[in-house]
Protein backbone atom coordinates (compact mmCIF):
# COMPACT_ATOMS: atom_id res chain seq x y z
CA UNK A 1 0.00 0.00 0.00
CA UNK A 2 2.63 2.52 0.67
CA UNK A 3 4.03 1.82 -2.62
CA UNK A 4 1.27 2.00 -4.59
CA UNK A 5 0.68 5.54 -2.64
CA UNK A 6 4.34 6.48 -3.69
CA UNK A 7 3.52 5.93 -6.63
CA UNK A 8 0.33 7.43 -7.28
CA UNK A 9 2.55 10.90 -5.83
CA UNK A 10 4.35 10.22 -9.00
CA UNK A 11 1.99 9.28 -11.38
CA UNK A 12 0.00 13.04 -10.25
CA UNK A 13 2.83 15.32 -10.14
CA UNK A 14 5.12 15.78 -13.16
CA UNK A 15 8.53 17.75 -14.34
CA UNK A 16 7.52 21.01 -15.90
CA UNK A 17 6.63 19.88 -19.96
CA UNK A 18 8.55 22.25 -22.53
CA UNK A 19 6.56 24.19 -25.27
CA UNK A 20 7.26 22.78 -28.41
CA UNK A 21 6.54 25.96 -31.00
CA UNK A 22 3.85 25.16 -33.91
CA UNK A 23 4.13 21.73 -31.96
CA UNK A 24 0.70 20.39 -34.22
CA UNK A 25 2.19 21.48 -37.16
CA UNK A 26 5.67 20.66 -36.85
CA UNK A 27 6.07 16.92 -37.56
CA UNK A 28 4.79 17.57 -40.67
CA UNK A 29 6.10 20.62 -42.26
CA UNK A 30 8.95 22.96 -39.73
CA UNK A 31 8.23 25.59 -42.44
CA UNK A 32 6.19 28.77 -41.23
CA UNK A 33 6.30 32.63 -42.02
CA UNK A 34 8.91 33.30 -39.50
CA UNK A 35 11.81 30.15 -40.73
CA UNK A 36 10.59 30.59 -44.96
CA UNK A 37 14.31 29.50 -45.98
CA UNK A 38 13.59 25.91 -43.75
CA UNK A 39 13.42 22.74 -45.92
CA UNK A 40 11.75 19.72 -45.92
CA UNK A 41 14.75 17.57 -44.36
CA UNK A 42 15.62 17.91 -40.72
CA UNK A 43 17.55 16.60 -37.95
CA UNK A 44 16.00 16.33 -34.31
CA UNK A 45 18.69 19.29 -32.07
CA UNK A 46 16.56 20.74 -29.22
CA UNK A 47 16.92 24.36 -28.30
CA UNK A 48 15.76 26.46 -25.85
CA UNK A 49 13.84 29.87 -25.76
CA UNK A 50 15.27 32.56 -23.48
CA UNK A 51 11.85 31.53 -21.08
CA UNK A 52 13.25 28.16 -20.45
CA UNK A 53 9.71 26.50 -21.55
CA UNK A 54 9.65 27.41 -25.54
CA UNK A 55 11.48 24.60 -26.93
CA UNK A 56 12.67 24.44 -31.04
CA UNK A 57 13.42 20.99 -32.77
CA UNK A 58 16.13 22.40 -34.74
CA UNK A 59 17.66 25.52 -35.69
CA UNK A 60 15.32 26.09 -38.82
CA UNK A 61 12.35 25.00 -36.79
CA UNK A 62 13.62 28.51 -34.26
CA UNK A 63 13.97 30.42 -37.63
CA UNK A 64 17.83 31.81 -36.35
CA UNK A 65 19.90 33.36 -38.79
CA UNK A 66 22.61 34.57 -36.67
CA UNK A 67 26.11 33.00 -36.25
CA UNK A 68 26.44 30.48 -32.85
CA UNK A 69 28.28 32.51 -29.70
CA UNK A 70 30.14 30.80 -26.98
CA UNK A 71 29.84 31.34 -23.66
CA UNK A 72 31.05 29.55 -20.64
CA UNK A 73 30.58 26.33 -22.79
CA UNK A 74 27.42 27.50 -23.52
CA UNK A 75 25.91 28.38 -27.58
CA UNK A 76 23.82 30.40 -28.04
CA UNK A 77 22.13 31.18 -31.61
CA UNK A 78 20.80 35.24 -32.01
CA UNK A 79 18.50 36.35 -34.66
CA UNK A 80 16.01 33.43 -34.65
CA UNK A 81 12.51 34.80 -35.65
CA UNK A 82 10.08 32.19 -34.40
CA UNK A 83 11.55 32.48 -31.24
CA UNK A 84 10.86 36.05 -30.82
CA UNK A 85 7.11 35.48 -32.28
CA UNK A 86 7.24 32.53 -29.40
CA UNK A 87 7.94 34.72 -26.80
CA UNK A 88 6.27 38.38 -28.28
CA UNK A 89 4.00 38.19 -25.39
CA UNK A 90 6.19 37.08 -22.47
CA UNK A 91 8.92 39.58 -20.75
CA UNK A 92 11.48 38.59 -17.60
CA UNK A 93 11.27 38.58 -14.16
CA UNK A 94 12.46 42.43 -14.72
CA UNK A 95 9.85 43.05 -17.15
CA UNK A 96 12.17 43.05 -20.20
CA UNK A 97 10.56 41.57 -23.67
CA UNK A 98 12.17 38.82 -24.29
CA UNK A 99 14.69 38.70 -27.46
CA UNK A 100 15.00 36.17 -30.41
CA UNK A 101 18.04 34.21 -28.76
CA UNK A 102 17.90 30.20 -27.82
CA UNK A 103 20.54 27.97 -26.15
CA UNK A 104 21.83 24.76 -27.85
CA UNK A 105 20.40 22.12 -25.44
CA UNK A 106 16.57 21.14 -24.08
CA UNK A 107 15.04 23.36 -22.30
CA UNK A 108 15.56 22.54 -18.12
CA UNK A 109 13.03 21.58 -15.88
CA UNK A 110 12.39 20.59 -11.92
CA UNK A 111 12.69 17.23 -11.72
CA UNK A 112 15.75 17.04 -9.48
CA UNK A 113 13.53 16.31 -6.31
CA UNK A 114 11.58 13.94 -8.16
CA UNK A 115 14.62 12.16 -9.73
CA UNK A 116 15.56 11.53 -6.29
CA UNK A 117 12.51 10.48 -4.86
CA UNK A 118 11.96 8.02 -7.76
CA UNK A 119 15.33 6.57 -7.48
CA UNK A 120 14.53 5.82 -3.75
CA UNK A 121 10.72 4.40 -4.45
CA UNK A 122 12.09 2.09 -7.45
CA UNK A 123 15.63 0.93 -6.59
CA UNK A 124 16.47 1.76 -2.73
CA UNK A 125 13.34 0.93 -1.19
CA UNK A 126 12.87 -2.18 -2.78
CA UNK A 127 16.11 -3.40 -2.49
CA UNK A 128 16.11 -2.66 1.09
CA UNK A 129 12.57 -4.24 1.49
CA UNK A 130 13.73 -7.40 -0.85
CA UNK A 131 17.23 -7.75 0.96
CA UNK A 132 16.23 -6.96 4.57
CA UNK A 133 13.48 -7.57 7.05
CA UNK A 134 10.83 -8.89 3.63
CA UNK A 135 13.10 -10.64 2.26
CA UNK A 136 14.68 -12.51 5.28
CA UNK A 137 11.32 -13.59 6.30
CA UNK A 138 10.23 -15.33 3.19
CA UNK A 139 13.27 -16.80 2.54
CA UNK A 140 12.80 -18.35 6.60
CA UNK A 141 9.15 -19.04 6.13
CA UNK A 142 9.99 -21.49 2.76
CA UNK A 143 12.70 -23.32 5.04
CA UNK A 144 9.89 -24.18 7.50
CA UNK A 145 7.31 -25.23 5.19
CA UNK A 146 9.58 -27.62 3.06
CA UNK A 147 10.85 -30.83 4.45
CA UNK A 148 14.78 -31.17 4.30
CA UNK A 149 15.13 -33.15 1.12
CA UNK A 150 13.17 -31.15 -0.94
CA UNK A 151 14.47 -27.31 0.31
CA UNK A 152 16.78 -27.22 -2.74
CA UNK A 153 14.02 -27.98 -5.51
CA UNK A 154 11.65 -25.61 -3.43
CA UNK A 155 14.37 -22.69 -3.35
CA UNK A 156 15.62 -23.12 -7.50
CA UNK A 157 11.63 -23.08 -8.13
CA UNK A 158 10.95 -19.74 -6.09
CA UNK A 159 14.06 -18.27 -7.62
CA UNK A 160 13.34 -19.40 -11.50
CA UNK A 161 9.74 -18.48 -11.39
CA UNK A 162 10.66 -15.16 -10.00
CA UNK A 163 12.92 -14.60 -12.53
CA UNK A 164 10.61 -15.98 -15.58
CA UNK A 165 7.62 -13.93 -14.62
CA UNK A 166 9.88 -10.42 -14.40
CA UNK A 167 11.76 -11.57 -17.41
CA UNK A 168 9.02 -12.20 -19.70
CA UNK A 169 6.14 -10.11 -18.52
CA UNK A 170 7.77 -6.57 -18.07
CA UNK A 171 9.76 -5.87 -21.00
CA UNK A 172 7.19 -6.22 -23.07
CA UNK A 173 4.13 -4.67 -21.24
CA UNK A 174 6.37 -1.87 -20.38
CA UNK A 175 8.71 -0.78 -24.05
CA UNK A 176 4.91 -1.29 -25.24
CA UNK A 177 3.99 2.13 -23.02
CA UNK A 178 7.15 3.76 -24.03
CA UNK A 179 6.64 3.19 -27.82
CA UNK A 180 3.56 4.17 -27.39
CA UNK A 181 4.49 7.64 -25.84
CA UNK A 182 6.42 8.64 -29.19
CA UNK A 183 5.62 11.58 -31.04
CA UNK A 184 8.45 11.99 -33.65
CA UNK A 185 9.78 8.93 -35.30
CA UNK A 186 11.76 9.05 -38.75
CA UNK A 187 11.05 6.77 -40.95
CA UNK A 188 13.43 3.87 -40.29
CA UNK A 189 14.57 4.68 -37.29
CA UNK A 190 13.89 4.42 -33.72
CA UNK A 191 11.82 6.99 -31.95
CA UNK A 192 13.46 10.43 -31.21
CA UNK A 193 10.87 12.25 -29.34
CA UNK A 194 8.97 11.24 -26.05
CA UNK A 195 5.58 12.73 -24.98
CA UNK A 196 6.86 12.66 -21.35
CA UNK A 197 3.49 13.22 -20.04
CA UNK A 198 1.47 10.31 -21.27
CA UNK A 199 4.89 8.16 -20.46
CA UNK A 200 4.58 9.26 -16.94
CA UNK A 201 1.38 8.45 -16.08
CA UNK A 202 0.96 5.18 -18.49
CA UNK A 203 4.67 4.04 -16.90
CA UNK A 204 3.09 4.66 -13.34
CA UNK A 205 -0.24 3.32 -13.51
CA UNK A 206 1.22 -0.15 -15.31
CA UNK A 207 3.19 0.20 -12.04
CA UNK A 208 0.18 0.81 -9.88
CA UNK A 209 -1.61 -2.07 -11.59
CA UNK A 210 1.17 -4.43 -11.43
CA UNK A 211 1.40 -3.62 -7.17
CA UNK A 212 -2.21 -4.05 -7.08
CA UNK A 213 -2.50 -7.40 -8.48
CA UNK A 214 0.45 -8.23 -5.69
CA UNK A 215 -1.47 -7.23 -3.01
CA UNK A 216 -4.29 -9.67 -4.35
CA UNK A 217 -2.04 -12.79 -5.11
CA UNK A 218 -0.99 -12.19 -1.28
CA UNK A 219 -4.34 -11.68 0.23
CA UNK A 220 -5.63 -14.80 -1.99
CA UNK A 221 -2.63 -16.94 -0.87
CA UNK A 222 -3.22 -15.86 2.61
CA UNK A 223 -6.98 -16.76 2.52
CA UNK A 224 -7.06 -19.97 0.69
CA UNK A 225 -3.13 -21.47 1.44
CA UNK A 226 -3.04 -20.71 5.27
CA UNK A 227 -4.58 -23.93 5.94
CA UNK A 228 -3.17 -26.10 2.64
CA UNK A 229 -1.24 -29.17 4.11
CA UNK A 230 1.89 -29.71 1.98
CA UNK A 231 3.00 -33.05 3.71
CA UNK A 232 0.84 -35.77 4.49
CA UNK A 233 1.84 -37.22 8.00
CA UNK A 234 2.81 -40.38 7.78
CA UNK A 235 0.76 -42.98 9.92
CA UNK A 236 2.46 -44.92 12.29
Amino acid sequence: LVSIICTWILYSTGCDVPIIYREVDTFNNISSSCNTDCNSSWSLEFFCAEDKKHQFLSLCHAGCKGPPVIEDQDTFYQDCECAAEALASTSDAFGDAFGGTVLKGPCPGNCDDLYTFFIALVIILPSLWVSGPLGVSRFLITMRCIHEEDKEVGVLMLVAAGSLLSGFLSPPIFGSILDNSCKFRPEGASCELYDSEEMRKNFFLGMMLALGLVIVLEVFIFIFGRKLKLYSRMKK
